[in-house]
């Protein structure tokens, strides 16, 4: 669709015209995709990536007694859905 609104209609008759439709749809692809890799690297290098042996945090995190509490709820309902999706708990679906 990007070929036809410029003007190119693909043609796949001939391996020239082959050639000539690939050049027309991966040349800008390379294009546009060197230009971002130049500016990604422009910005990287501008904010100074690489410079430092360490690196910086806006902030630490740490593993707290609600993350616990959150991953072993988490498991049981994982679990509790599996046991029903298998059959192992039919008395809990009469009471749902």
């Amino acid at each position: 669709m990007a070929q036809k609104s410029r003007g190119i209609t693909p043609e796949v008759t001939g391996v020239r015209k082959i050639i000539r439709t690939v050049q027309y749809t991966f040349f800008p692809l390379l294009v546009s995709a060197l230009s971002r890799v130049d500016s990604l690297s422009m910005s990287m290098d501008g904010r100074g990536f690489g410079y430092g042996n360490t690196r910086s945090y806006l902030r630490n995190s740490s593993w707290k007694a609600t993350d616990t509490l959150v991953a072993f709820l988490t498991i049981c309902f994982l679990m509790v859905c599996i046991l029903l999706a298998t059959g192992y708990l039919p008395e809990i679906v009469q009471f749902i």
